[in-house]
């Protein structure tokens, strides 16, 4: 993500983070009422070795999710841990963390910030930064506003018991140098300052671990409140926004803050099972990353995939189930993770009852197509038996009519009549069991011919129109069934309605 709409760039790689000097007034616009804001953006590992007294403190704040890997999770927001910014100004220092939730919040980025003076007085903030994204993709942050919510007590969902409130002052434009422990870039692997390691090469060489980058960015300066839930700098100079501080006395205490974009991708442990796999394994399966980008995965989501990666030592099995996954996510966006493990489940049953003819065709298209058609299934069994709770009414009466109806009209609208067609016609074309079982197959060929008419219809009526047909007797079933339901000599195919 971008800070700016526009900005004079340029990189400095140094071997020390405190080597950044100030650049002349030449090279870009600088603000020369400020000093450069020196910022470290470090990994969690390089954090808990330099900063363990502090990890201290903001874990004692938080619940560890066991069920994420390097986030903490309180009160429905995660806060992402594999990316830490600190900014140590005259008499505090903030450590700020990128803030994901189940539900993003729309157009904001969020950051949790644990502020603590010198004197080991301490301050929590969320920030909210609001951005546009251009026809380009390019987000672009809104200079005018920042939200400041302040976080009063040990717990990061304390409710606010005082009447202060932070308050936004202004944004500036100043050069900032920013360190990163990680190697970054394009062709950037993630690896620490310490590893044995080089950048891997992309589409342009990555910078080492342990470098910084200079560049002019926007500054959110604000106001926050003290322990005691005053404003900590009320009276001061809103010209002065140097980041000076006398300490947590509540004076002259405003804050500079940049957004914590981009940290690790809550999915790089999927892109890294899927592209590099387990140590030893020797597969050609990859995935483009960008693919995550295009879509709207829960939290959860990524954790339920990650969890079933290695479950299963990222074989290539277990990736090309992710990989198929994403393709019909993509595709068909009302299909969950969690909703893809149904149908998957569905389908190992359902392959018990295919045809040789039926299971032929079936494996021949693409798994997109597969979802869709036993994904139709899946609705118009769960559909029948909501309806018809009988056994006899599932099996050759009124509840087998409307499924085999639903399904045929759900796949039509997903996979098209023909191919529909051509696997359900196949799936009649099985050895009988027993005599009478011909009028089981003139049953359910009826019914499915209805169901590929109804299917030509819009989506969003589709059940109803099966159940209208139903119900006005458009649909066929078979009378005078025996115990088992099975047809008998005397069974006919009569009219729904009846």
């Amino acid at each position: 993500m971008k800070s700016k709409n526009f900005y004079v760039t340029f990189l400095l790689v140094l071997l020390l983070f405190w080597n950044c000097e100030k650049e002349s007034s030449e090279q870009g616009i600088v603000d020369t009422q400020h000093k450069e804001l020196a910022i470290s953006v470090v990994g969690y590992e390089h954090f808990k070795a330099a900063h363990s007294n502090i990890l201290a403190k903001i874990e004692k704040l938080t619940i560890e999710n066991t069920k994420q890997k390097n986030t903490v999770s309180e009160n429905n927001f995660y806060i992402n841990k594999s990316k830490v910014q600190i900014i140590q100004q005259q008499n505090f220092t903030t450590y700020t963390f990128y803030v994901t939730r189940d539900s993003m919040l729309p157009s904001i980025v969020e950051n949790y910030s644990y502020k603590e003076y010198n004197d080991g007085a301490y301050e929590q903030y969320l920030l909210k930064y609001h951005y546009t994204v251009d026809t380009n993709g390019e987000i672009f942050f809104d200079t005018s506003i920042l939200e400041i919510e302040f976080i009063q007590g040990e717990s990061l969902v304390s409710k606010n018991a005082s009447d202060c409130v932070p308050q936004f002052v202004e944004v500036i434009d100043n050069l900032v140098c920013t360190y990163q422990s990680k190697c970054w870039g394009p062709g950037a692997g993630g690896h620490e300052v310490g590893d044995n390691c080089e950048c891997q090469q992309a589409v342009t060489t990555c910078f080492p671990p342990g470098t910084t980058r200079c560049e002019y960015e926007y500054i959110w300066v604000y106001e926050g409140c003290d322990a005691s839930g005053t404003l900590n700098n009320p009276d001061s100079d809103d010209s002065d926004t140097s980041g000076s501080s006398s300490g947590s006395d509540g004076s002259n205490d405003e804050t500079q803050s940049i957004p914590l974009e981009d940290p690790t991708p809550i999915w790089q442990p999927i892109v890294d099972c899927i592209n590099f796999g387990q140590l030893g394994q020797n597969d050609d399966t990859t995935i483009d990353s960008a693919i995550f980008e295009q879509l709207s995965l829960t939290v959860r989501e990524y954790s339920a995939m990650q969890n079933f990666l290695q479950n299963n030592n990222c074989d290539e099995n277990a990736q090309q189930t992710i990989i198929d996954f994403l393709e019909v996510h993509q595709d068909s966006p009302e299909i969950s993770y969690e909703f893809y493990e149904e149908i998957l489940i569905f389908e190992q049953d359902y392959r018990l009852q295919m045809s040789e003819e039926e299971l032929s065709i079936f494996d021949s298209l693409s798994k997109k197509t597969q979802i869709k058609y036993l994904w139709s299934g899946y609705n118009a069994i769960n559909k029948a038996d909501e309806l018809f709770p009988l056994p006899c009414e599932r099996y050759n009466g009124k509840g087998d009519a409307l499924r085999h109806t639903l399904w045929n009209a759900l796949s039509t609208n997903r996979i098209g009549a023909a191919l529909t067609y051509q696997l359900t016609t196949a799936h009649e074309n099985q050895s009988f069991d027993y005599y009478h079982e011909y009028k089981e197959k003139e049953m359910d060929l009826f019914n499915n011919n209805i169901g590929i008419n109804l299917g030509q219809l819009d989506m969003s009526v589709i059940e109803q129109e099966v159940v209208n047909a139903l119900n006005n007797g458009s649909l066929k079933y078979l009378n005078n069934l025996n115990s088992n339901c099975r047809a008998t000599n005397a069974s006919q195919l009569i009219p729904t309605n009846q």
